[in-house]
C-alpha cells in the first residue's frame, strides 16, 4: 500500500495523516423552474440549514448560491441574506462564485466570456 498523500495543510499523528476537510453548499434552481419548487426548497433545504448553523459557533462552511436563486431570495425571502449576513459576520462562512445561470464555464466561447 503506498503512503497517504500529504498537502501543505497535513500533519501526522501516530502515524495517520490528519488533513482538512472542506464542507461546500451548492444551492441552485434552474431558470424557469416552478415558483412552488423554489418555495419548497428554500423551506425545506436553504433557510433551515442556514439556521442550523447558526447554531453551531465553530462550524464553518463554503457556500456557492446561483444568481438565479439569489435573485428569487431577494424577491420572496429577504431573511435568507440577514441568516448569510450574520454568519459572515461570525466568519461562519466563505461565500463562493459563479456564473449567474450556472453556466459550463470552459463551453463558453472566447468571445462570450
Amino acid at each position: 500500500m503506498s503512503p497517504p498523500l500529504r498537502g501543505s495543510n497535513s500533519k501526522t499523528q501516530k502515524g495517520v495523516v490528519v488533513g482538512r476537510l472542506v464542507f461546500v453548499v451548492h444551492n441552485h434552481q434552474p431558470v424557469g423552474n416552478f415558483e412552488w419548487i423554489f418555495e419548497e426548497a428554500m423551506q425545506k433545504a436553504y433557510l433551515p440549514f442556514l439556521r442550523a448553523v447558526l447554531e453551531v459557533a465553530d462550524f464553518r462552511f463554503g457556500l456557492h448560491t446561483s444568481g438565479v436563486l439569489l435573485e428569487w431570495a431577494q424577491k420572496h425571502h429577504p431573511e435568507y441574506f440577514l441568516l448569510l449576513e450574520r454568519l459572515l459576520e461570525r466568519g461562519q462562512v466563505e461565500l463562493l462564485a459563479g456564473g449567474f445561470y450556472e453556466p459550463v464555464l470552459p463551453m463558453v466561447p472566447e468571445n462570450d466570456a
